[in-house]
């Protein structure tokens, strides 16, 4: 099947996850990390980023495996999140993956502004760090993109 991760990629990424790897490897660069709840009115429950780099002002939500429906998931986690967080206009979002992503799924990362932070085989980060390293551009935002192709 085309644009189907490979064996290797999905194996890998079941076998260890980035995140551990990640907090140490921005820790050593000196940032502080952490993570928080939002809770939202009238909803059950909270929303919980998977990481917050406050140096950088960068939302990270972390998947386990390199597949597209993982991507897609944090990319409509981060958009959740991205509402409720003081900010936001300045705030870069971003996936960390286990491994590199096929191509496709890296353009939908593009098309929906989010960065994308994968672990390479030597142990760093690829796309780390992060390369939009200014806010969005005035008139850009989570409201303000781009039409649609279709």
């Amino acid at each position: 099947m085309s644009g189907a991760p490979s064996d290797s990629r999905s194996s890998s990424a079941y076998a260890r996850s980035p995140s551990n790897a990640f907090i140490a490897h921005l820790a050593a660069a000196g940032h502080k990390t952490h993570s928080f709840q939002i809770t939202i009115k009238g909803e059950p429950g909270a929303l919980t980023p998977d990481l917050y780099d406050a140096t950088d002002h960068a939302l990270y939500e972390t998947k386990g495996r390199t597949t597209r429906a993982n991507v897609r998931m944090a990319t409509g986690q981060l958009a959740d999140c991205r509402r409720h967080i003081p900010g936001r206009k300045e705030l870069r979002v971003a996936v960390l993956l286990p491994s590199e992503p096929t191509e496709d799924v890296k353009d939908l990362l593009g098309e929906e502004y989010v960065e994308l932070v994968y672990q390479t085989e030597d142990g760093g980060f690829a796309g780390w760090p992060l390369a939009y390293n200014q806010p969005w551009p005035t008139g850009v935002g989570h409201a303000c993109r781009p039409a649609s192709r279709w």
